[in-house]
């Protein structure tokens, strides 16, 4: 988990994700979004590849989400975003390739950027590293205020109650022209 931090932190020098890690490698990690427009709260989903493209297997290695605020130059908290920011790859022959999705939800307005890290470790040291390019993600308020159930109830209980206060009133005044009808006969 710390290596992700120090390449988010190196990303904010750099600008790059290749030369925050200045490691090539024979694994490319590829986002399929070139770029995600959405507004807060909701939710988008977003494939990502990590194929072998070297001679040799690699793996088992780890494929990690991260998010950045490249005006502030630092990662958010990304647990807010998705449930799930860490993947496990199982080892991958030369050629093969496995996909993935991560879904995301954001949490505040604003620009933002995300790129996904794979780190090949071997009985846990980290032996190569792989990112995918920076992808922009722009998050918009979102279109109807956040107030869910109050919101609902705020106009749904006057709707009904004058929908049942009318419903009376009209078997109020049936009941009173029928009683003047008898009364007249």
């Amino acid at each position: 988990m710390r290596l992700f931090g120090i390449l988010a932190v190196a990303l904010t020098f750099t600008g790059s994700p290749a030369a925050a890690l200045g490691v090539s490698s024979d694994v490319r990690v590829t986002v399929d979004a070139d770029r995600i427009d959405t507004n807060v709260g909701d939710s988008t989903t977003t494939g990502v590849r990590v194929a072998n493209l070297g001679v040799g297997a690699h793996g088992p290695m780890t494929a990690h989400l991260v998010i950045v605020d490249p005006v502030d130059g630092r990662p958010v908290d990304p647990e807010d975003w998705t449930d799930e920011l860490t993947r496990a790859i199982p080892p991958l022959e030369p050629g093969q390739s496995v996909e993935l999705e991560w879904t995301i939800r954001p949490i505040t307005a604003g620009s933002y950027a995300l790129f996904v890290a794979t780190v090949d470790a071997v009985a846990g040291v980290s032996t190569d590293a792989a990112l995918s390019r920076l992808v922009p993600i722009q998050v918009e308020p979102p279109l109807i205020s956040g107030t869910g159930p109050a919101m609902a109830v705020s106009v749904g209980v006057p709707v009904i109650l004058g929908m049942v206060l009318t419903l009376r009133a009209i078997q109020e005044r049936k009941r009173k022209l029928k009683l003047a009808a008898v009364s007249a006969a």
